[in-house]
């Protein structure tokens, strides 16, 4: 054979056709299959066979996991005792409100297979067994361990499942709670945490009349035309003492709470969780309940990062098709309508948010309803209003709750774009996300008063969400084997990468927008397509500018992301991490401050989602080392969509060959979507911005 022949099969097949499975030819430097696609044809190489050190360890960690395994099917076919008992090693006490168990000869309890914690245990263990062989055959996979870590709510974000979460699925009865045991709070206590959440929550949901809540609140009014002790009223009142914890840091907790804000946030989700069993929320159909429940769900996510507030948002979105707000009736008072157009859309959101953390598709529709958009301030109507009034150009209480609807609204017309095989449908994306920019620059962002902050963290959040939008259209989430991949330069996407990890960090630079932080929705998709882009871009001031907003956000949403570390999402994260990272360390790149590569600061180990980055946190690139510090100054919003304008020019998508980045990213959205993945492989909708 040929010295020719020998090199050619001696190689490996480039990952581009690896990844279209197509055979490659494996002739260099570009492959003849490549250069029919007009693909970029980046070469294979074969991993270092290694010794494990740590074989012992997997081992044991195996052995572990299946004995739990056993365990846990031992219990559900009724060999090893109750399944509670060894569902979880380090169990919970008992709670004194447990539901009541079954009698013996009974068929088995609804909670032993309704959202029991047995499959968040058998979930979280199969993943476990998975997790610890793919470590076992990859020597660069950096151990990742079992430490809980810090949620936004300084709870740990990969909570164990509990029972009390059981609850809420008990059928009507089952809680039996002894006379005495959920005492209400001291009226200080209780009217201090409703001015604590009608300031760090209902600003942003905007779900709620404040004249018609505050005296049921703060007088013990009638609300919605029920008595204040009965039971959808009592777990309201309980909802919001929880929302206002989710808005208070630890200082304010201890202070107004005598409780750490971890304790106090435990304590008031137990007595959520009991109020809305005994309220029988999978059978109500009252609407105090459903906005309270909205306002929780909303709020829980904030601390919780296990499936259990995505699975409950499909409990709402039933009760609310259940109560007819899928479409307007003409019937009800203009009070009645407006309240409900505010919470179905609150409602829309959660769903689409909540589905876009986990890959999966929202519940809800466009084509489902017909409701419009809410449009007044709180003091302008009450239940006796015969017209709500209507304000345009100015800035109003519902500005901050309308960008955000029209954000998901956007969103979704992003999402079904269909993909043609031209730059035609490319160039209607981003004109899709300009127009939207424009949009909400021209409703709400330019009447905002920036010495006002609650009006300053508008604006950001509105650059954000724009840039979010732009960075979108370009890298859809949909994974489809019809995607003509746009014609694009790889430095335009990684700026708009960019352009969208540096709104967001704004978000975290006022420390007066601190109470509003806990709404903040995991930045991973920024993160992801910048990383993509440096896996073929370095030794660039654009690239250590990537570089610089990368390490930080990456530091921040480790451990607040679904699941945490350990979920689907961060996996293929941390791959595209090592393999960005490999990629500029073969260019002779040297970090300037540290060797330890993929060692975070130890000021950003136990960050949590309401710290700002410590100023001396990571390296400031050379480029960026002259930069003032970032201002609150209204032209700065707009920089996002003007460093993309010049794409909108006639012709500008044809000037370019298909971006290298785009196979990396077309690879992550692969690995997301998993084994697990029950939508045929497809991720759905695009996560917008990070706002609540």
């Amino acid at each position: 054979m040929s010295n020719g022949y020998e090199s050619a099969h001696g190689r490996l097949a480039c990952q581009p056709c690896q990844r279209k499975k197509i055979k490659c030819d494996r002739t260099g430097p570009v492959c003849g299959q490549c250069i029919k696609s007009n693909l970029h044809c980046v070469p294979s190489s074969r991993k270092q066979r290694v010794r494990h050190a740590g074989k012992r360890a997997v081992d044991g960690e195996l052995r572990s996991r299946i004995s739990k395994l056993e365990s846990l099917v031992e219990s559900l076919s009724g060999e090893g005792g109750p399944a509670d008992a060894v569902v979880e090693p380090h169990a919970p006490e008992q709670r004194d409100l447990p539901c009541a168990q079954d009698k013996p000869g009974a068929p088995p309890a609804v909670n032993r297979f309704v959202a029991s914690s047995f499959w968040s245990v058998l979930s979280t263990e199969v993943q476990g067994l998975r997790d610890a062989l793919e470590d076992d055959n990859d020597g660069d996979t950096p151990e990742s361990g079992s430490k809980d870590v810090v949620s936004p709510s300084g709870t740990t974000a990969n909570p164990s499942p509990s029972l009390e979460y059981d609850m809420l699925v008990c059928p009507p009865g089952r809680v039996y709670v002894m006379p005495g045991a959920l005492q209400d709070l001291p009226p200080e206590t209780s009217d201090a945490l409703f001015h604590a959440f009608m300031d760090g929550v209902e600003r942003i949901l905007k779900i709620f009349n404040r004249p018609t809540l505050s005296a049921f609140m703060l007088h013990g009014a009638d609300y919605l035309g029920q008595s204040p002790e009965s039971p959808s009223n009592l777990a309201l009142k309980r909802i919001v003492w929880f929302g206002a914890v989710t808005a208070m840091s630890d200082q304010e907790c201890l202070k107004m709470l005598g409780k750490s804000r971890i304790e106090a946030l435990d304590h008031h989700r137990r007595l959520v969780d009991i109020s809305l069993a005994q309220a029988e929320l999978l059978n109500t159909t009252d609407f105090a309940l459903l906005q309270g429940f909205c306002t929780y769900l909303t709020c829980a996510r904030a601390s919780d990062s296990s499936r259990r507030i995505w699975t409950l948002t499909a409990v709402l979105v039933r009760l609310a098709a259940a109560t007819g707000m899928y479409h307007e009736d003409s019937s009800r008072s203009p009070f009645d309508r407006e309240l409900r157009r505010r919470l179905f859309h609150r409602i829309r959101y959660l769903d689409v948010f909540l589905a876009t953390d986990r890959g999966s598709r929202p519940l809800i529709a466009t084509s489902d309803f017909s409701v419009p958009f809410p449009h007044a301030n709180n003091d302008d109507w009450d239940e006796q209003s015969e017209k709500i009034p209507h304000y345009t150009e100015c800035h109003t209480e519902m500005s901050f709750a309308l960008m955000a609807f029209t954000a998901v609204s956007v969103g979704d017309s992003l999402s079904h774009v269909d993909v043609q095989p031209s730059g035609t449908t490319w160039e209607l994306r981003h004109q899709v996300a300009l127009d939207f920019d424009a949009e909400i620059r021209d409703k709400y962002m330019q009447y905002c008063d920036v010495s006002d902050p609650f009006q300053r963290f508008l604006q950001i959040t509105g650059s954000s969400i724009s840039a979010s939008c732009v960075l979108r259209a370009l890298r859809p989430l949909q994974v489809s084997t019809t995607f003509t991949p746009p014609r694009l330069d790889s430095n335009f996407v990684l700026q708009a990468a960019i352009d969208n990890l540096r709104a967001s960090e704004r978000m975290y630079e006022d420390p007066e927008a601190e109470r509003w932080r806990w709404m903040i929705w995991v930045q991973w998709v920024p993160v992801a397509v910048a990383l993509a882009g440096l896996c073929s871009v370095r030794g660039t001031p654009l690239a250590e500018q990537a570089w610089y907003y990368v390490d930080r956000q990456y530091a921040r949403w480790m451990p607040l992301i679904a699941d945490s570390k350990e979920g689907m999402l961060w996996k293929p994260i941390e791959r595209l991490y090592r393999k960005a990272l490999n990629y500029r360390n073969a260019g002779g790149w040297r970090p300037g401050s540290t060797d330890k590569s993929m060692e975070l600061d130890p000021s950003l180990q136990k960050m949590t989602m309401h710290d700002p980055i410590p100023a001396t946190a990571g390296a400031i690139p050379a480029t960026m080392a002259g930069a003032e510090p970032m201002s609150f100054d209204p032209a700065m919003t707009s920089q996002g969509a003007n460093t993309l304008d010049y794409m909108a020019q006639p012709g500008a998508w044809d000037t370019f060959s298909i971006d290298p980045s785009w196979g990396d990213w077309e690879q992550i959205m692969t690995d997301f979507a998993g084994p697990n993945d029950q939508l045929e492989n497809t991720f759905f909708f695009p996560n917008m911005t990070a706002f609540q």
